[in-house]
């Protein structure tokens, strides 16, 4: 594997990159509040420097947990998670916003490298209503932070967070309640048309007896609604007919028919990170 580069500048990315440098996915600097957790995780990283850099473990083992409280924490993973969004909306959703969203991070970890922090991160969150695991990468220079999305993929797991425990379930169960409170009404206005025109007609009688189920359905699922409350976010759902097929130099990837969700991987695709991917 070729040795990680110890710089790199908007040079450098610029040359081999297809698309326009974008300010909010390659080398993204941090703003005054944000550098001052990044130095409050390079004082918690120093103690461990010492030790990987003597050591020969694998470098998995050389990854250090960071508590999800730190400061630093949301400023990787909210990067990352706009970045992706950037790309979809640039590439696949033109101009449609937060592809990926309602987002709870479950571990960031980091390791160091000739170049400056490398993190990975395990995000929960939603897509196209379903919800979902997802790995992201986020490279960091060691000198002022500057943040480069390196991969975001969709994991075939499911959510384990307790934010999404049972929340496809209950996705499922919204939109049946949905669905069953649109065809009570629509049968009960179509029931009170042919109770004007025929008492025997043979379609009144089915009309009476769809909207017995129906209503009986609606009952039910009303008595449980309160259960639904917690899903405050409205249905996004987009047609994937008016998606656009991104060029695969722009590092979106389509994911294979094992994925619960369809869409887009990103792996950065510039030779200049190739090393971290």
């Amino acid at each position: 594997m070729e040795a990680p580069p110890s710089t790199l500048s908007i040079k450098d990315v610029f040359t081999e990159s297809i698309y326009p440098l974008d300010y909010r996915i390659l080398l993204v600097p941090l703003n005054e509040e944000e550098s001052e957790s990044w130095l409050k995780l390079k004082d918690i990283a120093s103690s461990h420097s010492a030790l990987f850099d003597t050591s020969e473990m694998d470098d998995k083992l050389r990854e250090a947990s960071i508590e999800l409280d730190h400061p630093f924490v949301p400023v990787v993973s909210d990067f990352a998670i706009a970045a992706y969004n950037e790309l979809c909306r640039m590439y696949v959703k033109k101009d449609e916003e937060d592809n990926v969203y309602e987002a709870q991070v479950i571990n960031v970890k980091y390791s160091t490298n000739s170049y400056g922090y490398l993190f990975s991160i395990t995000i929960e969150a939603m897509e196209e209503d379903v919800a979902g695991v997802y790995e992201a990468t986020v490279l960091c220079s060691s000198d002022d932070g500057k943040r480069t999305l390196i991969k975001f993929t969709r994991s075939p797991h499911a959510p384990a967070g307790n934010k999404f425990k049972g929340m496809s379930d209950l996705i499922r169960d919204k939109l049946v309640y949905q669905l069953v409170k649109e065809q009570r009404k629509g049968i009960k206005g179509q029931l009170m048309e042919a109770k004007k025109r025929s008492k025997r007609s043979s379609k009144l009688n089915r009309l009476k007896n769809d909207y017995k189920v129906v209503k009986g359905a609606f009952r039910v699922f009303k008595k449980y609604a309160y259960r639904l409350k917690p899903i405050s976010w409205k249905i996004k759902k987009s047609n994937p007919a008016y998606w656009w097929a991104p060029n695969k130099l722009t590092g979106l990837q389509a994911r294979d028919a094992d994925h619960s969700c369809g869409g887009y991987d990103y792996q950065n695709p510039l030779t200049v990170f190739s090393c971290y991917t």
